[in-house]
């Protein structure tokens, strides 16, 4: 709280000044003229300390092994009229297992915002992590708290081998299962058919987890041999593969 004394000459310069200030029931300023008081005020100080929030949006954010995530970190002054300016330095804990983090801008001056970005690695677990931001201007300090979820898929096929004749079908079933909170289209392809032979998945894409069906069929001409397919599923900036044999007999 701040004391204030006025030396003024009338009372009209007392009620001129005084409400510029908040009034109050507290006797913090008195005006006296030259040797004779003439009017005593009550009012308190509208200014306080320097002080500024703190906020992250959005509060949950997702992202894949290997890709990244990011915030709005935004600085607002509580109290305008004190004239904080100062930086207001900015941290991070709680990242993942191999995550990294960067500010940008790393600090700002007084109000504003800046964006946090976290990356992951392709190691990273599947999880949700509470991560901790830290606002620090000399003797302040605020804190607030986002979520990372870090999900995954996988991909399997059913069965892992088939012998078939030239000149006939065959399928095998591929199957999306989701790891965490991952949702997002996945879209199949082959590689390792042999010359003389074509593939189709029905339907083409999945998405967040289920079945396809992978069809194989192959011309007469088509060479004899135990052939290695692999299947993959792209999705999320991920791509996760399955393996199975083809015998044409």
């Amino acid at each position: 709280m701040i004391s204030v004394v006025l030396q003024l000459a009338t009372a009209a310069a007392l009620a001129y000044h005084a409400p510029s200030v908040a009034e109050s029931n507290t006797p913090l300023i008195s005006a006296r003229g030259y040797r004779t008081p003439l009017v005593a005020g009550f009012f308190q100080s509208t200014l306080g300390q320097p002080d500024f929030s703190l906020s992250a949006t959005p509060s949950f954010q997702s992202a894949t092994p290997g890709n990244s995530a990011s915030y709005s970190v935004t600085i607002t002054l509580t109290n305008a009229t004190t004239g904080f300016y100062g930086d207001v330095a900015l941290t991070v804990e709680g990242l993942p297992p191999g995550g990294t983090s960067r500010f940008s801008p790393s600090s700002i001056r007084g109000s504003g915002s800046s964006t946090l970005s976290i990356l992951t690695s392709s190691s990273t677990p599947v999880g949700n992590y509470t991560v901790t931001i830290t606002a620090t201007a000399g003797p302040i300090i605020h804190v607030t708290q986002v979520t990372l979820a870090v999900s995954d898929f996988s991909i399997s096929i059913a069965p892992t081998s088939r012998n078939v004749l030239r000149g006939a079908m065959t399928s095998y079933t591929v199957s999306i299962k989701p790891l965490g909170s991952f949702m997002a289209t996945i879209h199949l392809n082959l590689a390792g058919l042999p010359s003389g032979a074509r593939s189709s998945f029905k339907p083409a894409s999945i998405s967040n987890s289920g079945t396809t069906t992978l069809t194989i069929s192959s011309r007469q001409s088509a060479l004899a041999g135990t052939y290695s397919l692999i299947v993959r599923g792209v999705g999320a900036g991920i791509t996760r593969s399955a393996a199975a044999s083809l015998t044409l007999q």
